[in-house]
């Protein structure tokens, strides 16, 4: 798999050429490159939430780097391959639609990258918008992966797997995102207001 080959399958979706999601669900080579690319945004919003915390906040509590950053990405990591498992059992046993596990992942993957916008939380003033960009980005071109990945899925069916996966998501890492606990990475950062 060729840097180029890469590059243009992330232009592609950037600007939403939707080929490029049933190209990536045929691709087994492209899983192992797909999950680092959407680790490393995952990554990303971690360092986001911690450069808040040095930018944003008039204190930080102790291991911040460690919860956010480190901690943080992990879990956000597990509830998004969780999310993956959610959303093909929404899709394939619910709504009966042909796809694999692996393909759907790969969707997926390539769809969650969109999580790097993330980063830009540290951001005074606008930072809070590029964390919800990130999420709705995020959901945005994983239906669109969906769609083009089962197409005879329904619009949605579509929406509705995506959704379960994303409510999963969402819901455990506001759970772990409590004061005290910083485990949170992204635009989670913004329960420690609470």
């Amino acid at each position: 798999m060729t840097s180029d080959l890469i590059l243009s399958r992330l232009r592609r979706l950037i600007v939403l050429d939707t080929s490029v999601f049933p190209e990536v669900r045929d691709d087994r080579s492209f899983t192992l490159i797909v999950a680092g690319l959407a680790a490393g945004a995952v990554v990303m919003g971690g360092l986001g939430a911690f450069l808040y915390g040095q930018t944003v906040l008039e204190f930080t509590p102790d291991n911040w780097f460690l919860e956010t950053a480190v901690l943080g990405s992990i879990f956000t990591m597990i509830l998004l391959a969780a999310a993956i498992a959610l959303t093909y059992l929404v899709l394939a046993e619910v709504f009966k639609a042909q796809v694999t596990l692996d393909g759907l992942g790969r969707v997926l993957a390539l769809s969650y990258t969109a999580y790097a916008l993330s980063f830009f939380v540290f951001l005074p003033e606008v930072g809070f918008t590029f964390g919800v960009l990130s999420i709705a980005a995020m959901f945005y071109y994983a239906v669109s992966g969906v769609r083009a990945a089962a197409p005879e899925a329904s619009a949605g069916a579509a929406a509705l797997s995506v959704g379960a996966g994303f409510v999963l998501w969402i819901t455990v890492m506001a759970l772990i995102s409590e004061p005290g606990d910083n485990f949170f990475n992204g635009p989670f950062v913004y329960s420690i207001g609470d």
